[in-house]
């Protein structure tokens, strides 16, 4: 579900791979609503220090930014 807030024009989510119960393929449907909706669509990912990493787990999401941000 994508909820508009008056007068925005972008969606950020921060902290991705860190957010439980927020998965990559239902993060990308959302990302793909917000940009149909005209929001310019940031991700901030945190990878854990400790947690295995690849580009697999944040490709589903890649086609739906505006802009990522790695952390």
């Amino acid at each position: 579900m994508i909820v508009h807030i008056a007068g925005a024009d972008a969606l950020h989510i921060g902290g991705f791979l860190l957010l439980p119960g927020l998965d990559a393929p239902s993060l990308a449907e959302r990302l793909a609503a917000a940009q149909e909706h005209g929001l310019r669509v940031v991700l901030d990912v945190t990878v854990p220090g400790d947690a295995p990493f690849s580009l697999a787990d944040v490709a589903p999401v890649l086609p739906h930014l505006d802009w990522f941000v790695a952390n």
